[in-house]
């Protein structure tokens, strides 16, 4: 009987040990993937969107529909609001699409998948965003800002 309740003590030890080894293991923090997993869905999308509009003149031309809203700091003394046509829009954003290291480039996306690409030309003061919202054929240009800061 002394053997039995040994034995007993001993089983009972081992599962009350074990208990706190799980108890131990579920106070450790989980990590969490803080960003909505709609934002996490289109990231890789709005990479390769970004690459191609970055890097490809036709695949950029198709993306945006003109006449294009906007705001140009050149014009600042006329109404806020800026119209960009397709010639205008070719002359000020021509040099945004070449690598340079003189350009830091930005990307913000939103929780509706809409996201901006900025860009910020150091020692000149450049400062461009390009404003995208999700279509049928992906995305396309609704606003593009220039400015001198």
């Amino acid at each position: 009987m002394v053997k039995t309740l040994i034995k007993i003590n001993f089983l009972f030890s081992i599962f009350i040990f074990a208990s706190c080894l799980n108890i131990e293991k579920s106070k450790k923090p989980t990590i969490v993937n803080k960003r909505p997993s709609n934002l996490v869905n289109c990231d890789l999308e709005i990479k390769s969107f970004v690459n191609n509009f970055m890097q490809d003149s036709i695949f950029r031309m198709k993306h945006i529909s003109f006449p294009l809203e906007g705001y140009n700091s050149d014009y600042r003394f006329e109404d806020e609001n800026y119209i960009w046509d397709e010639e205008s829009w070719l002359f000020y954003s021509s040099e945004d699409f070449n690598d340079n290291e003189e350009v830091t480039k930005s990307v913000e996306i939103f929780e509706d998948c809409d996201f901006n690409i900025l860009l910020y030309k150091k020692n000149t003061g450049y400062k461009k965003k390009y404003q995208f919202q999700k279509s049928q054929n992906g995305y396309t240009l609704i606003f593009y800002s220039y400015s001198v800061i």
